[in-house]
């Protein structure tokens, strides 16, 4: 036999096997889908509430859910998730294993480097469950903010699903604000080092987080967090120090700096005036002065005082000239 024409009888196998293993990946999507809406019209039905010999079989069915919701397929990845919250709301008994699944989940991703689709979809069933959430918070519901949300910043991918993880961060310390400081705290700790556009993404949250409408406990955390930002005003990524001076821009931020100017002033002013110097962006100079202007009309006589000590220093600094 020729190779000509053994080449032409391998060619229409190579094709048969291809058109065999479409049909045979279409009929496992369409028997998934299927028993995916079948599953969603039992939890529509106000007759499902399953005994305790069914209760096995339902966690089962959580666990295969959320495997499911691990897809690159975003229309899927939302078909599964409405399963989930749906689950979750009405069969009470499996709240619990449905939490413990969730963290195995954000604790694998966090931790092990597991890579997983569906954060964002979790967080954002996390932020409907924490709006249901009613003082005093257990034990439990307590550590999620420490031991699941604080976590979540160490990945790389963050950006993919950081809106919803800070609704959710929002959220709970709108509910619980005696945690903001030990929040903040940690949140310093994670704080990237090279990780420019992750950086400006701390920044966003952290601004969020002092503008929470709880004075006593916001204060707590103005030191550390307000050193931290002097330190994003000396960044030497002129994009780091913009966005830094672009929280002005924030009426809430404004209104915060004001009545704490006394604390505030001493700890950015030096940054302030070192960038006028390091950073020769003609957009950033303008920004610094637009602040250098907000913090003047806040609160003359501590700017004058900070001034003068700053120009002091420098003359200190400055070699002596030779006789």
């Amino acid at each position: 036999m020729s190779s000509s024409d053994s080449d032409s009888d391998s060619q229409p196998r190579c094709i048969d096997l291809s058109v065999c293993e479409i049909e045979k990946r279409t009929e496992m999507l369409a028997k998934k889908k299927v028993i995916l809406e079948l599953y969603s019209c039992f939890l529509n039905g106000w007759t499902f509430f399953p005994g305790d010999d069914e209760r096995k079989l339902d966690k089962m069915i959580v666990v295969k859910l959320l495997e499911h919701l691990d897809t690159k397929d975003v229309d899927d990845r939302t078909y599964v998730q409405s399963l989930l919250r749906r689950v979750y709301i009405k069969l009470v008994y499996l709240r619990e294993f449905i939490l413990k699944q969730f963290s195995d989940v954000f604790y694998r991703f966090t931790f092990e480097s597991i890579e997983c689709h569906c954060i964002a979809e979790l967080l954002e069933i996390y932020y409907d469950i924490i709006k249901g959430y009613s003082p005093p918070l257990s034990t439990d519901e307590e550590q999620v903010l420490f031991n699941v949300f604080l976590p979540l910043h160490k990945p790389q991918s963050m950006t993919g699903y950081f809106s919803v993880l800070i609704y959710c961060i929002i959220e709970f310390l709108h509910l619980k604000p005696s945690f903001i400081q030990r929040y903040v705290i940690g949140l310093l700790r994670l704080w990237p080092k090279t990780a420019y556009d992750k950086e400006t993404l701390f920044l966003t949250e952290i601004a969020s987080i002092l503008v929470i409408q709880d004075e006593q406990e916001v204060t707590k955390a103005l030191v550390p967090a307000f050193k931290q930002i002097a330190k994003c005003l000396s960044s030497q990524s002129a994009k780091i120090a913009e966005q830094t001076l672009y929280l002005w821009d924030d009426h809430d931020f404004l209104e915060l700096m004001t009545q704490n100017n006394e604390v505030i002033m001493p700890i950015i002013f030096p940054s302030l005036v070192r960038m006028k110097k390091v950073h020769l962006s003609q957009r950033i100079q303008e920004l610094v002065n637009t602040v250098m202007n907000a913090l003047l009309l806040m609160n003359r006589e501590l700017f004058l005082s900070l001034t003068n000590k700053y120009m002091h220093a420098e003359k200190k600094t400055e070699p002596s000239n030779p006789p």
